[in-house]
């Protein structure tokens, strides 16, 4: 019966350690089960952590998609707009270009028109010169002639004179609005010989105070010449002397007796100028406005009657022009005139 006890008292004991063991199985395995699940709550978080990374790469690249999207909408749209801008800038030139063809014909156009009128001035002057200012000296030279042939032996030297000296004063008068009419022919036809060269002027206005002191002398004008011998111009030596001879007549025409005509000139820089004055009758402001235009030519009586056509300055300013320079004038009723032109004075 002791035995009994002892077994079963170890049997009890085996059976307290296998609880034991159990329990402390169980626990384990609890403890397991515990940490695999913190483990799998672990990997859940890990796993929703990079699903939502997963999400915002994805809407990263829905975002980046599009706005590549529209970048290359844009870019399209740019392109076009810029095929766009040259088409119409291309237009605008084109539009341009035609506004100036247009423009340029029409000055083409106006130019033509100008230079008809001038054309049409020019013919109506010459035939009018020809037809009045031209054939009326040759009727009074032809008129006193006639009479001096027919009154040779009446008339006494005094008539005489006065016919001979009328017949001469007319033939002068002739002659020179015959050369400027040629002269003025010839610019018009483009048939003038322009050679310019360098010039001493001394002896060039003197050459023309000789020519013209007759005419002075009879008027009893005195012409002063204050050109110095160094004074010098770049000139065609004919167009200088006609324009001087043109000035220098008109000054004694339109002065009085016992008057003074004065031609100065002088270099300064590049230009050389030229005054060729009187105190003269003087002439209006409308006058003085008019008497280089072909299309209002002032035609006045000098203070001894003398005849005029009032194409002497237009030559002068046509050959002044022709040079590079240009002509004005001074003057007022009562006060005598001025005219003033330059030249160069040497080749530019």
């Amino acid at each position: 019966m002791y035995m009994d006890k002892r077994i079963i008292l170890k049997e009890l004991l085996l059976a307290n350690k296998e609880n034991a063991i159990r329990t402390t199985e169980l626990k384990i395995a609890n403890k397991e089960k515990e940490k695999y699940s913190a483990e799998l709550a672990i990997a859940d978080e890990e796993k929703a952590k990079r699903i939502g990374e997963l999400v915002i790469v994805k809407v990263e690249k829905t975002k980046f998609a599009a706005a590549l999207f529209f970048a290359r909408l844009e870019l399209i749209q740019a392109e076009e707009k810029a095929k766009l801008v040259d088409k119409l800038i291309q237009i605008n030139k084109d539009l341009i270009h035609q506004i100036v063809l247009r423009e340029k014909s029409e000055n083409r156009l106006e130019q033509l028109i100008h230079d008809q009128k001038e054309l049409n001035a020019s013919k109506d002057k010459l035939f009018s010169i020809i037809a009045h200012d031209l054939r009326s000296p040759f009727t009074s030279i032809l008129g006193f002639s006639e009479l001096l042939i027919k009154n040779i032996l009446t008339y006494g030297p005094e008539n005489s004179e006065e016919f001979i000296t009328h017949i001469n004063s007319t033939a002068e008068h002739t002659l020179t609005l015959l050369d400027n009419l040629l002269l003025w022919a010839r610019t018009q036809t483009g048939q003038d010989d322009f050679k310019p060269e360098n010039l001493q002027l001394s002896p060039i206005v003197e050459e023309i105070v000789g020519l013209l002191n007759s005419s002075a002398t009879i008027k009893n004008i005195t012409l002063n010449n204050s050109v110095t011998d160094d004074t010098i111009a770049y000139a065609d030596p004919n167009m200088l002397k006609t324009i001087l001879r043109n000035l220098v007549q008109n000054a004694i025409k339109f002065t009085n007796s016992g008057g003074t005509v004065n031609i100065l000139a002088t270099t300064q820089q590049n230009h050389t100028f030229f005054t060729v004055s009187d105190n003269g009758i003087g002439m209006s402001e409308e006058t003085r406005n008019n008497i280089f235009k072909l299309d209002t030519i002032v035609v006045q009586n000098g203070t001894d009657h003398e005849k005029g056509s009032g194409l002497g300055l237009i030559l002068c300013k046509e050959f002044i022009e022709k040079h590079g320079g240009k002509i004005w004038a001074e003057s007022g009723c009562g006060k005598g005139s001025k005219f003033e032109f330059t030249i160069p004075s040497s080749i530019k």
